[in-house]
């Protein structure tokens, strides 16, 4: 069954048309080796306009991301006439056990993603430029570690070697080269504590050169090379402090915190709810209760 469709449409640099139908294929877990889960999210390049053919070939189905949360994907163009694409951080066959005890609210969305066209053909899905905005101040690496105050941090590493290793409060890894087979890339829960029964999600990449980082509280994000594999991950902190360490060689990490995107959303509720502690014997409607 193919779920969530959606027609990503991308020029070239030579300003020629290209089209790609998006969708997320549910499939049994048999089928697919237990390998991936049953709910997943890709796309397919077309021989030509949507409208035009009768058939599409599954065998050049590619994946938007490898994680373990990323799903439903939908895409819209900007004013800027930019292709921007949303998933839901989420599976909806995946029990969430380490999520905390009595937390009602607890779904969220991947950062908006630039879609663009490589030379290859491929699409690459990387954060908006606009995620910058949120940057609060830069942090420096000391004896190969980050420490942020807060759960919320953007990291790009440049120059990276089939040796190098992240590791994220320890309890979730990213290793490349000499962890793998040789020419993937990965990611992999240390602690079980923080992983709700997940152990590690990989995919091919024969040169990985640039890792970017996206951390905000329970939502991890890792873009490699540009936006070429990524992996989008739940994953529920175990420590108010965020600390990333390094293994293996790099050429240049820059860091920065990040301030929260949701502080105005958060605000107005905040409101609300003092407003409707204030209102007594009146009927509220369903946003102040």
């Amino acid at each position: 069954m193919w779920e969530c469709p959606d027609l990503i449409r991308i020029q070239d640099q030579a300003g020629s048309l290209h089209e790609f139908l998006a969708f997320c294929p549910q499939r049994s877990a048999e089928e697919l080796g237990q390998k991936q889960g049953r709910s997943f999210a890709g796309y397919i390049p077309l021989s030509s306009r949507v409208l035009d053919i009768a058939s599409v070939d599954t065998g050049k189905f590619t994946f938007w991301d490898y994680g373990f949360d990323f799903y439903a994907p939908q895409s819209f163009v900007d004013e800027r006439g930019r292709t921007i694409l949303f998933a839901w951080m989420g599976q909806p066959d995946t029990p969430y056990i380490t999520k905390p005890t009595g937390l009602g609210f607890w779904q969220c969305l991947t950062v908006p993603r630039l879609i663009t066209l490589n030379m290859s053909g491929l699409l690459c899905a990387y954060p908006v430029p606009e995620l910058a905005r949120l940057h609060t101040r830069s942090v420096q690496v000391s004896d190969r570690t980050l420490v942020f105050p807060e759960n919320r941090a953007d990291i790009l590493i440049r120059g990276i070697h089939d040796d190098f290793c992240l590791i994220v409060d320890d309890a979730l890894g990213r290793r490349l080269g000499s962890f793998f087979v040789g020419g993937n890339v990965g990611i992999r829960f240390i602690q079980s504590e923080a992983a709700g029964r997940r152990t590690e999600r990989r995919c091919s990449l024969p040169h990985a050169e640039e890792i970017r980082v996206l951390i905000d509280g329970s939502a991890v994000e890792v873009f490699f090379n540009g936006g070429l594999r990524n992996f989008a991950t739940r994953w529920f902190p175990l420590n108010d402090v965020l600390t990333v360490k390094f293994q293996g060689r790099y050429e240049d990490i820059t860091a920065w915190s990040m301030g929260d995107g949701m502080a105005d959303v958060w605000g107005a509720q905040e409101v609300a709810q003092e407003t409707a502690a204030g209102i007594q014997g009146q009927d509220l409607p369903p946003y102040l209760q």
